[in-house]
């Protein structure tokens, strides 16, 4: 799979009345075969952007691009492809079918 990269990234949403924004305006890009690590203190933003990353949340703006797919502009169906042959995701609960 090639490079990530993240330009201008934007989750934002409504709590009490008020605009949440745990990702404003961020950037990345990472090398193919990199490591990262993400370290941060609760709500930072960690969860959202991996389920950004996952394709499971839709950011605001901006752009998400893993290899040559643009994550931001797939449909559902290319969502669910994408999900189903390029990322893994093990949640932090365990979202098992009974």
């Amino acid at each position: 799979m090639g490079d990530l990269s993240i330009q201008d990234l934007v989750v934002e949403y409504s709590s009490g009345g008020y605009a949440v924004r745990p990702l404003d305006g961020f950037n990345l890009d990472v090398a193919a075969g990199s490591l990262v690590i993400l370290l941060g203190p609760s709500g930072c933003g960690k969860t959202t952007l991996l389920s950004c990353l996952g394709g499971i949340l839709k950011p605001s703006a901006g752009a998400i691009k893993f290899g040559d797919v643009d994550v931001t502009s797939l449909d559902a169906k290319g969502l669910s492809k994408y999900r189903r042959e390029t990322v893994g995701i093990v949640f932090q609960a365990f979202n098992l079918v009974p």
